[in-house]
């Protein structure tokens, strides 16, 4: 599954991969203008990996992603028509992620098949010349500019917090036995608190991934391909064949955006 499209000032490209190794797919996304019932672009980037087995993980990344972006598409309705401030966008990511936690976290309660599910959630929002981003789990958001690529978000992994002790080092984390188990998902527990971040776009490329990617390509690697590649969708391709080619030992999802 592969999306892209341009309008202004935002230009995008997503594509999701099953991989080299998995057999089914258990990443879901979503990019591109939300409908606010407005003249003002509002552009939205969500990118979520499901856990919980073959059904489980794909049921809990979609419904994520959906209820998200749903909760979002409404809440910035409101926003606009009532002209809040822009600030308003902080509660409003942080609540639409909360309600994607209640709604996987419900319906794993409801369908015994469905117990243990849960998924990461990366997403992106771009209003009035703003970036705000908000994160749960190990799925990242990078931000590419002129002075190199920067990871915007902090994994919630258990080798995060070994290298936030000072326990291992950022190169051991990347070949820890335990490099996937995740602290904090959507849907594992009844609460859950996301991070949040706003940066200015100043013409700044931005990619979130799933780490189907980040695991099998190095941030070194994501920044010169996606210098190096002529549009969005020719770099977004040429990073999932190199995370096939290194493994593709998981479901692999990118999103890149120009804003």
């Amino acid at each position: 599954m592969a999306h892209g499209l341009i309008f202004m000032p935002i230009l995008y490209y997503g594509k999701t991969d099953t991989g080299s190794v998995r057999d089914n797919n258990q990443d879901s996304f979503f990019a591109g203008k939300i409908d606010c019932n407005t003249e003002e672009d509002v552009f939205l980037a969500v990118v979520c990996d499901g856990m919980g087995g073959a059904v489980g993980g794909s049921f809990a990344s979609k419904l994520a992603a959906d209820t998200f972006t749903k909760e979002l598409t409404s809440g910035m309705k409101n926003i606009i028509e009532e002209n809040l401030s822009i600030d308003s966008c902080e509660v409003l990511l942080s609540y639409a992620a909360r309600c994607a936690n209640s709604a996987v976290y419900e319906a794993s309660l409801n369908d015994p098949s469905l117990r243990g599910m849960g998924t990461t959630l990366v997403a992106m929002l771009v209003f009035r010349h703003n970036v705000y981003a908000v994160n749960i789990g190990d799925s990242r958001f990078y931000c590419i500019g002129e002075d190199g690529i920067c990871k915007i978000s902090r994994d919630h992994s258990y080798v995060q917090t070994l290298v936030d002790q000072g326990k291992i080092s950022e190169e051991e984390a990347k070949v820890h036995p335990n490099k996937n188990v995740i602290m904090r998902a959507v849907g594992t527990e009844s609460e859950v608190k996301p991070d949040f971040f706003k940066v200015l776009p100043d013409r700044k490329t931005f990619l979130l991934c799933s780490d189907g990617l980040s695991n099998f390509v190095s941030d070194e690697e994501i920044e010169k391909t996606v210098r190096e590649s002529e549009t969005l969708s020719d770099a977004v391709d040429s990073l999932i064949e190199k995370a096939n080619a290194a493994g593709g030992g998981d479901n692999i999802t990118a999103v890149l955006v120009k804003a």
